[in-house]
């Protein structure tokens, strides 16, 4: 009996072990029971996504509001993205456009300011014109006024010179009638 009862504590002993080692991979499991669900329905879905088969039976009714409310969100932020992509669009062709008149508006500048610049040097160059037919009519001026003073001098001359030459004249003839005067009344004399 002695053997039977130590094989029996070995039998038990060994059961005993081998049942609490499946105590212990129980209590494991059970510890990450919630992630290996969760790993299965993402494995669900994702082979639902690739084969485009409906996985609402799989999944949990928190799960599946939660699937509704992001496709909800889902469906909102890319109606929001096609309105921005329309107003971006919108915006870049509005920039272009500002950008082209901008680049006209400076070319019409810069052929404003050309301009400018050459009415600029048209302007010098007329100026400096002016002040050149100024100075040669001055100089015209002073050279008709000294011509027109030395034929006044002459002139003057010239009628002194008849003044001289008419007193002389009438002197000369003063003394002639007073002669003939002076015979006439003493004709005797002669």
């Amino acid at each position: 009996m002695s053997i039977s009862n130590s094989n029996s504590n070995s039998n038990s002993d060994w059961r005993l072990a081998f049942a609490a080692a499946l105590d212990e991979r129980d209590a494991r499991e059970k510890q990450s029971f919630d992630l290996f669900e969760s790993f299965h329905r993402l494995a669900l879905r994702a082979t639902a996504a690739e084969a485009d088969k409906p996985i609402s039976s799989s999944l949990t009714s928190p799960e599946i509001d939660n699937l509704k409310s992001t496709n909800a969100r889902l469906s909102q932020d890319t109606i929001r993205i096609s309105t921005l992509r329309a107003e971006r669009t919108t915006l870049d062709s509005k920039l272009r456009t500002r950008n082209e008149e901008f680049k006209e508006r400076s070319r019409a500048i810069q052929m404003l300011q050309d301009e400018i610049l050459t009415y600029q040097i048209q302007l010098n160059i007329a100026e400096e014109n002016a002040a050149k037919l100024q100075n040669e009519n001055r100089e015209l001026v002073r050279r008709w006024m000294e011509r027109v003073s030395r034929e006044a001098e002459k002139l003057n001359d010239a009628n002194a010179f008849l003044e001289n030459l008419d007193r002389s004249v009438r002197h000369r003839e003063a003394e002639k009638s007073e002669k003939s005067e002076k015979s006439e009344e003493n004709p005797e004399e002669k």
